[in-house]
């Protein structure tokens, strides 16, 4: 969950719009300090005490809602990383630009090395076109899609695995993304 550019616009359109209203204040109560009486002077006090109150206040609010985003992140982290499915989350090209660990694992890769390489990669060449029509289905589909194909580890170990995908728009970047669960069914291919 990260702050998108929406939420950024909304943070400094109200920061602007503060800055105009105090303008205004300071405009209408232009205050000369020397004539100030003792009691205009605690009431300024005052009004800047609650002030600072309500800013710890909020600050206290801030802290609390960070501690439980930090929680949730950690919760994802858990549940997608050490999931005992494979997860992977691909562009509309289908490069991959998200995956667990479980599918790092089961690639014998690192995820640095995984990131940005096209899934294709790691499929047999000759369910190459398997993998295309189940993509082109995908794209123009709503529904979650399937198919099986055969998969290639760091070792050249070839195994069957079912693929299971649905596709979406992020909301964000409007561009479209493909969520994939990989199924490994153990089933080594001697070469």
């Amino acid at each position: 969950m990260g702050t998108n550019k929406s939420d950024l616009l909304k943070a400094k359109d109200l920061r602007e719009k503060a800055e105009e209203l105090n303008r205004e204040e300071d405009a209408l109560h232009a205050v000369d300090v020397d004539t100030l009486s003792k009691v205009g002077i605690k009431t300024l006090i005052h009004e800047l005490q609650v002030h600072q109150i309500e800013l710890e206040l909020q600050n206290d609010e801030l802290r609390q809602i960070q501690e439980e985003l930090l929680a949730s992140q950690t919760k994802y982290f858990k549940l997608f990383n050490l999931a005992p499915v494979s997860y992977l989350t691909l562009d509309e090209k289908g490069i991959i630009v998200e995956s667990n660990l479980t599918f790092c694992n089961l690639l014998g890769h690192s995820r640095e090395h995984i990131i940005g390489k096209p899934l294709t990669h790691y499929i047999l060449p000759e369910d190459q076109d398997i993998y295309y029509m189940f993509s082109k289905l995908l794209r123009n589909c709503d529904a979650k899609q399937t198919c099986e194909l055969h998969l290639v580890a760091k070792s050249n170990l070839q195994f069957k695995a079912r693929i299971e995908a649905t596709c979406e728009q992020d909301e964000d970047s409007k561009e479209i993304l493909f969520h994939c669960a990989i199924i490994d069914y153990h089933t080594p291919i001697s070469k």
